[in-house]
C-alpha cells in the first residue's frame, strides 16, 4: 500500500488570471455577498481550468505506507541534480527523514543507470561520515517510472553554515578531516565523487560532517569526465575533456576550495566579471604545465590554456585568503594568521593543477594542518 502526497502548483497563467478576478472583484462588488460570490466563482474556474490542465499540477510525490505518521516539512525542499528532496517529520519522536524522487523517462536512461547506481553502492557501504541509507522503492510503469530513496535527515547543508559563519578554525578543521574520511572511503572501495560542494555536504545535530551522495559512479571513463561537477569546486579535468581517467586527486582539489570558503565566507574561484572559472583557476594558482595541457582532448581548448598560461604567476594563497575574509565571521583575521605555515603548505599540496602533485585523501588527512591541537 502506498500513501500519494500531491502538491498543486499553480502555473503563472492561473496565478494571473486570479489576480485579475481578483481585482474585478474589488472593483465592483458593493457588498458583501456579492464579493463572496465573484470570489467562489474565481476559485471554481481554477479548479475547471486544472481538470482540463490549464494550470499545472505537479506530479505526486508517493512514500511508503511505514512512513505514513511522517508529516512533510514544507519549510525543506530541495532540488539537485537527479531529483527533488523533501523532509519529512515523524509525528512520534523517530528522526526525521528525507526521501529523494527522480523521475525518468526512456531517453534518461543514463542517469536513471547513475541513481540506481548509487542505490545499489548505498546499499553495501555504510560510513559515519555518510548519511545513512534506509531504503528505496520505485512506482509507475516500467521505462517510465519514478525512483525514490530514503536517508536520515542530517540537518542543514554546509552553505548554510558557511552563510553564517558562526564557527572556528577547528570546527572547519574537523569538518575537512570527517570529509576526507569519507572521501578516503569512497576511494577505497573504487568510487570517485566528483561532484563536492557545500549544498550536498549536511553539519548535523552534533556537529559531525555528513556526506549526502556518494558521487556520480563507480566507473569512471573519459567520456563521464564532465558529467557531473560543480565548477567553483572543480579542477581542471572535470571541467574539460580529459584524455585519461580521472582519480580521486580529483576531490582532493574540490575540498580544499571548500576549506578555503569555511575560512573566507565565499567560493575561491568565483568573482565577478572573471571570465571562466578556469581562466580564474590560472590566475590564482599560475600557470598549467605542459604535461597537463597534453591531456586535454580539445586542441583549441589547449592552445587557450598554453595562451592563458604564458604570463601567470602562482598568487600567495594565504595571503589571498586574508584578502578576500568576509567581516563578522566566527574566523578573524588574528586566528587565520596562527595558522599560516601548516596551512599555506597544505593549499600548496592540494591546489595543483597537475593531479600527480596532489596529495591523496590519506596523505591529507595525515597533514599537520588537520591536527586538531595545531
Amino acid at each position: 500500500m502506498e500513501v500519494s502526497i500531491i502538491f498543486i502548483q499553480y502555473s503563472s497563467l492561473g496565478i494571473l488570471l486570479f489576480h485579475q478576478i481578483f481585482l474585478v472583484t474589488s472593483y465592483f462588488a458593493r457588498d458583501h455577498s456579492c464579493a463572496m460570490f465573484l470570489l467562489y466563482f474565481s476559485i471554481i474556474l481554477i479548479i475547471v481550468l486544472q481538470r482540463l490542465h490549464l494550470v499545472q499540477q505537479s506530479p505526486p510525490f508517493y512514500i511508503p505506507s511505514e512512513y505514513i505518521n511522517y508529516r512533510l516539512d514544507t519549510k525543506i525542499r530541495c532540488e539537485g541534480e537527479l531529483g527533488i528532496v523533501k523532509k519529512f517529520d515523524s509525528l512520534d519522536g523517530s528522526p526525521s527523514i528525507a526521501i529523494k524522487k527522480f523521475t525518468h523517462t526512456p531517453e534518461d536512461s543514463d542517469r536513471a543507470k547513475l541513481v540506481l547506481n548509487e542505490i545499489n553502492l548505498r546499499q553495501t557501504l555504510q560510513h559515519e561520515n555518510i548519511v545513512k541509507f534506509l531504503g528505496a522503492y520505485s512506482e509507475g510503469r516500467e521505462g517510465a517510472e519514478s525512483i525514490y530513496y530514503i536517508t536520515e535527515h542530517c540537518g542543514d547543508p554546509l552553505s548554510k553554515r558557511i552563510w553564517h559563519g558562526r564557527y572556528s578554525i577547528k570546527e572547519a578543521k574537523k569538518w575537512t578531516s570527517e570529509l576526507l574520511s569519507a572521501v578516503q572511503f569512497l576511494h577505497s572501495n573504487g568510487i570517485v565523487h566528483r561532484n563536492l560542494h557545500p549544498f550536498n555536504i549536511c553539519i548535523d545535530t552534533n556537529n559531525k560532517l555528513r556526506l549526502i551522495t556518494l558521487g556520480a559512479n563507480r566507473a569512471i571513463n573519459r567520456d563521464e569526465s564532465t558529467l557531473s561537477s560543480t565548477q567553483p569546486y572543480s579542477p581542471i579535468e572535470l571541467m574539460v575533456e580529459w584524455k585519461c581517467a580521472l582519480d580521486g586527486k580529483v576531490d582532493i582539489w574540490s575540498i580544499s576550495a571548500l576549506l578555503c570558503e569555511m575560512f573566507t565566507g565565499q567560493p575561491l574561484f568565483v568573482r565577478e566579471l572573471a571570465g571562466s572559472t578556469l581562466q580564474l583557476q590560472i590566475e590564482y594558482c599560475g600557470p598549467i604545465e605542459e604535461a597537463v595541457i597534453a591531456k586535454v582532448v580539445s586542441t583549441s581548448i589547449r592552445c587557450s590554456l598554453q595562451d592563458n598560461s604564458k604570463t601567470a604567476v602562482r598568487k600567495d594563497l594565504f595571503k589571498l585568503l586574508r584578502e578576500n575574509m568576509m567581516p563578522g565571521r566566527g574566523i578573524g583575521e588574528a586566528e587565520l594568521l596562527s595558522t599560516e605555515p601548516l596551512l599555506r603548505d597544505f593549499l600548496e599540496h592540494t591546489l595543483q593543477f597537475d593531479p600527480d602533485r596532489r596529495i591523496s585523501a590519506e596523505y591529507a588527512l595525515a597533514h599537520p594542518f588537520l591536527q586538531i591541537s595545531q
